[in-house]
């Protein structure tokens, strides 16, 4: 079954973590995603970047996140984040937080 879950050997996998500007998948925009490539217990690779959302950033998000419009400002869009992250590495088992 794990095949079908991934591709590659379970030794090797990504973890990320991503922040949102809230919950609503029709609404709400990325605004930092992190990622963590290990291998064998190792890590072998790590990306993290802002994303320029023009969604606002509430009030109650930041004071979770700790991210402001003000730092989003200059961040790449989420367009450009997609096309420099995801063809970099190869598709692994991934697991998110």
């Amino acid at each position: 079954m794990s095949s079908l879950l991934c591709q590659g050997s379970p030794n090797r996998f990504i973890a990320f973590d991503i922040e949102t500007t809230g919950l609503d998948p029709n609404h709400d925009r990325l605004t930092e995603v992190g990622a963590v490539l290990y291998e064998n217990g190792s890590i072998i690779n790590h990306f993290q970047s802002l994303i320029f959302s023009d969604v606002p950033v509430p009030e109650r998000v930041s004071a979770l996140n700790c991210i402001t419009e003000e730092m989003l400002k200059t961040a790449p869009e989420e367009k450009t984040f997609c096309g420099v992250l995801l063809p970099s590495w190869e598709m692994q088992c991934m697991g998110g937080h």
